[in-house]
């Protein structure tokens, strides 16, 4: 899994924006979200990240691991990551 090439992320208040510069793609995204873009452009793989989240914001496996599976989906349905 890794970033795709053109994505910007910014921060705007308490949000982050990724936005892909070919397509016009905006996403906007929390900490958290920001913490996994990270953790994605770092080559990390899912289950290190879910490790890394659950170390990092004191969550839960259980409530952690649902929660990253539907943002990695999203932000692969948005073109913003390759997984394959």
């Amino acid at each position: 899994m890794k970033t795709k090439k053109g994505v910007i992320i910014q921060k705007l208040g308490e949000l982050f924006v990724a936005y892909d510069n070919e397509t016009g793609t905006i996403f906007e995204f929390n900490e958290v979200g920001y913490f996994i873009f990270n953790q994605i452009k770092k080559g990390k793989e899912r289950n290190e990240i879910l490790k890394s989240i659950t170390r990092h914001f004191d969550v839960s496996l259980e409530e952690t691991e649902k929660d990253l599976d539907n943002f990695l989906r999203e932000l692969e349905k948005r073109d913003l990551i390759e997984t394959k």
